[in-house]
């Protein structure tokens, strides 16, 4: 299981208030004295002409963005494993944290053409 951060989204296209998840990479201040998050945020949709994708099921995107920390909301976990041993790893995480957002990834998501890569590189736990 992967801690992860659930993120106040800046986009546009997006309602006000509307909550991503993503994964954070980095942290950084700079001299004016901001504090900013380097992470990689994970979507909800994929390739589903291939299988029924699951409610839980998320992709995350290759590339980095820079947020302000500030934006930064609450924790969740991401197990990068498949759909089948998803629920009973779930069950694991939540003995500990019973009320924390679980979520799953099986593939990474290229952002330019919204398509999961190779299983080759899919993110390995």
């Amino acid at each position: 299981a992967e801690e992860c951060v659930i993120v106040e989204s800046s986009d546009a296209d997006e309602p006000p208030g509307a909550r991503r998840f993503a994964k954070l990479l980095a942290l950084c201040n700079d001299g004016l004295d901001r504090n900013f998050a380097g992470v990689q945020y994970f979507c909800k949709k994929g390739a589903s002409s291939v299988r029924q994708q699951h409610r839980d099921e998320l992709f995350i995107e290759s590339k980095l963005s820079w947020i302000e920390l500030k934006l930064v909301r609450d924790v969740c976990f991401v197990l990068h494993c498949d759909m089948d041993s998803f629920d009973r790893r779930k069950k694991r995480v939540r003995r500990y944290r019973p009320k924390v957002l679980v979520k799953f990834c099986t593939n990474a998501l290229n952002v330019q053409d919204e398509e999961p890569p190779s299983t080759r590189d899919a993110p390995t736990s």
